[in-house]
């Protein structure tokens, strides 16, 4: 279980709804999904500084989680659609319209959210 993050004070911006995440398109799944890790590795970890110091071996050992699950994507061929795109582009744009280091507390604070999506992926695939 991901720890509640310290230091997310921005009340009512939301980055990542789960409505959103569980709305994505049959096929778009590798593409969101690849997306999505290329946000939080460049945008969310690089920038995540916690002021906590007993979070930083979870935060650490998930980012190199993502990092080894994005290697392991170079397998998927994969083409984004224009909705996915849009998806991962209002990410973004909810990001940047925050501090980074506010749009970083508030991204890790919304990871229970896809990891509760990787989990359900994985099932998926396991059945």
């Amino acid at each position: 279980m991901v720890p509640r993050i310290a230091g997310d004070s921005v009340i009512g911006v939301k980055l990542l709804d789960s409505s959103l995440i569980n709305d994505v398109q049959e096929g778009q799944t590798c593409c969101f999904l690849r997306l999505l890790l290329h946000f939080y590795i460049e945008r969310v970890f690089n920038n995540y500084a916690s002021l906590q110091p007993q979070q930083q071996p979870w935060s650490s050992a998930l980012a190199n989680a993502f990092v080894r699950i994005r290697r392991d994507m170079h397998n998927c061929h994969c083409h984004c659609g224009e909705e996915t795109r849009r998806t991962i582009d209002s990410l973004h744009t909810e990001f940047l319209k925050l501090q980074i280091n506010q749009g970083a507390q508030k991204a890790m604070g919304e990871l229970d959210t896809v990891l509760e999506w990787l989990e359900g992926l994985s099932q998926k695939t396991h059945s």
